[in-house]
């Protein structure tokens, strides 16, 4: 690596280098001027990438005094660039999954067998991209949040650097830095300086480079509309107009490659003679781009433009040429479906796609006909705008009812993400808007046919996501045809030392604002609410219209208004308003690995304040246990008069909830 990178470069500027290996190194390694600290790696192929990314810093930091701190893109984008030119060079068949997988067997299961090593910073850059949280790469380092500093600073750096380069050809990328280090060996460029040097000697302007990917987050985005004969019409929707490069092939072979300057709108570019069966932009990912399956057409045949679908059981890992069909087949089983088997068809899990779909359709074997689930949402990211993410998704449901009826639920809600002011801050802002029809859930209980009941909902989301003392606060409104309501619900944890561990506090706030209805689960509940008291029909039940406590199934419960687990509702009646206080808290030491947690809930309504009972307030305490965002059990061992009054002994009072967030779930996948 030292004399590839003096080749490329300049001469290396030290008369030694060594290597330490020491469990205390930053990440991987750290670079020293002729000097690196290197970490435990997992084979021998990360090893030489770490060892060649710190050996390329004694050019890009121990030879040019790049500031890392208030430029962290020079010195770690461009030796990560140069690492990855080495190691290409050198391996130039190697493969994705010799990085993240441990077998081709692996690999050719997720269709992942061909797609080059390089694809893993596309990947990893993708994320962010197609989320709208990019920041501009000429920030300070302690303006990027921990996610975004290592995708910004190393992969899209990185990425960018590699690009510049393929656009300018080797020759002239290396005679521009060659020359630059020969002007600013051992003294302190910054980016104005290494643009001075790389536009004269290459003659070209450079500001697409250096002012829109470097300085803004303008995306790429080019597509191609149609061709004619030797014409190829292109059009860029992106924000920035930069290069792109043009290729023609025959199979998978290429014929020829193209570098065009970048345009704003659209352009016809002349293309060579020649036989082609489908002309390409970008064929070797070099431009990074969030969306690639506008980037080809084909010279013949129907659908010119459409692009291969590619089905996947279980997950596989995107190909961004291609059209993802991930499925799983599915048993499933409720009390009045019975047996069921079906399938989930969808497009991914954790790298954003602007359309995304779930479909679960079953086969009721109990009732001989279809049942299932089906999700749609569309992502909708603008540029430099206050909404960071807008997403518009509709949504239906039917399964079984009683009486060898169906229940259906269809539900239509856009929620808007709003823009951090700064990405280390660890507050975010949201609003959300649902429209939703339902079965009419007591002529359903009652198995009537049931009409569709209207109901609109509006929220406020407030959230601090952090590690240490996050919060969420909930503002709601919802209405239907007969009641309105508000609620104020504010989650606090009070970490604890160690991951995931501290107090968590609940508090939450309701208020019938009018009821007309004769149904009285419309208004506010004082416990968990069970299946049959689901008037949205939320949730995963297996026997959703079970009357407690007929059955252990029965004492399934959701959390949505009144902390209290004991089943408290049907005795106590719904509330026209209430107050709760609910405290979880880890136990200490090596107690928490058991993933038992005390509990205690505290309410006050209006029933309580009735001469009906000797107390206003409604108190209970005891432990759960279980998977937290899975399953969770909930014990109330000690209960008020008014508690014990309606309920019984403890066994009455356990309860269950299942609560499957998969949105959880990819997020702990991402952040680790």
């Amino acid at each position: 690596a030292i004399m590839d990178f003096s080749n490329m470069i300049g001469d290396y500027p030290y008369n030694s280098f060594t290597l330490v290996q020491s469990p205390l190194s930053a990440g991987l390694g750290m670079e020293y001027p002729g000097l690196a600290v290197i970490g435990p790696t997992k084979n021998a192929r990360t090893l030489e990438n770490v060892i060649t990314h710190e050996i390329a810093h004694s050019w890009f930091y121990g030879s040019l005094g790049f500031n890392e701190r208030r430029f962290p893109f020079l010195d770690e984008g461009l030796s990560s660039s140069y690492e990855e030119r080495v190691m290409k060079d050198k391996y130039p068949d190697r493969r994705l999954w010799e990085i993240i997988l441990r077998t081709e067997k692996q690999a050719k299961f997720l269709h992942a067998d061909k797609l080059p090593a390089e694809a893993l910073h596309e990947m990893q850059w993708l994320i962010p991209a197609r989320n709208n949280s990019e920041q501009p790469l000429d920030l300070p380092s302690t303006d990027y949040d921990r996610f975004n500093y290592s995708q910004m600073i190393y992969t899209k750096a990185s990425m960018g650097f590699t690009y510049l380069r393929a656009y300018l050809g080797d020759s002239l990328f290396d005679a521009g830095m060659r020359d630059f280090y020969r002007q600013w060996r051992f003294r302190h460029p910054g980016p104005d300086d290494l643009r001075a040097v790389f536009e004269q000697q290459t003659q070209k302007e450079l500001g697409w480079f250096f002012n829109d990917f470097i300085g803004t987050t303008k995306r790429i985005d080019y597509h191609i509309v149609k061709i004619d004969k030797q014409q190829l019409l292109v059009k860029n929707r992106g924000e920035m107009a930069s290069p792109l490069i043009i290729a023609g092939l025959w199979g998978d072979s290429i014929c020829f490659e193209k570098w065009i300057d970048g345009f704003a709108g659209e352009r016809w570019i002349e293309i060579p003679k020649g036989d082609y069966s489908e002309i390409k932009i970008d064929p070797h990912h070099i431009m990074p781009e969030r969306f690639r399956l506008n980037n080809n057409i084909r010279t013949s045949g129907l659908f010119p433009k459409s692009d291969p679908v590619q089905p996947q059981l279980l997950a596989g890992i995107e190909d961004p040429e291609k059209i993802a069909l991930m499925y799983i087949p599915l048993v499933n089983w409720n009390r009045e479906n019975g047996l069921m088997a079906g399938v989930a068809l969808y497009n991914g899990v954790i790298t954003p796609k602007p359309v995304e779909y779930l479909v679960m359709p079953f086969y009721s074997f109990n009732q001989s006909k279809l049942a299932g689930f089906g999700k749609i949402s569309y992502q909708f990211t603008p540029y430099n705008n206050l909404i960071r993410m807008a997403t518009f998704t509709l949504q239906g449901t039917q399964f079984g009812a009683p009486g060898n009826l169906d229940y259906r639920k269809l539900m239509a809600g856009l929620t808007i993400n709003l823009r951090k002011n700064r990405s280390t801050n660890p507050f975010q802002h949201s609003i959300h808007g649902r429209f939703t029809m339902a079965s009419d859930l007591n002529q359903v209980i009652n198995m009537q046919q049931a009409k569709m009941n209207r109901y609109i909902q509006f929220g406020y989301n407030f959230e601090k996501d952090s590690p240490v003392n996050p919060f969420h606060l909930l503002v709601s409104f919802e209405a239907g045809e007969t009641f309105s309501k508000t609620a104020l619900d504010f989650n606090y944890r009070q970490s604890y030392s160690g991951r995931d561990k501290g107090l968590d506090i609940r508090v939450f706030a309701g208020a019938m604002l009018g009821n007309s209805s004769s149904d009285s689960f419309h208004s506010l509940a004082p416990a968990g609410r069970s299946g049959r008291e689901l008037y949205l029909y939320d949730g995963i039940y297996p026997d959703r219209f079970a009357v407690f406590p007929g059955s252990f199934l029965s004492r399934q419960i959701t959390f949505s208004e009144g902390g209290l687990v004991s089943p408290v509702n049907h005795a106590l009646g719904y509330s026209k308003w209430l107050l709760s206080l609910s405290l979880t808290s880890s136990l200490p030491g090596i107690l928490s690995k058991t993933g038992i947690k005390p509990f205690a809930n505290v309410l006050l309504n209006d029933h309580g304040l009735s001469t009906r009972y000797n107390s206003p307030l409604f108190i209970e305490a005891g432990f759960k246990a279980g998977i937290p965002n899975v399953l969770e059990i909930y014990i109330p061992l000690l209960v008020s008069n008014n508690i014990q009054s309606v309920t019984g002994p403890v066994k009455e009072r356990i309860r269950f909830v299942i609560s499957l967030d998969i949105s959880k779930q990819s997020r702990a996948i991402i952040e680790n």
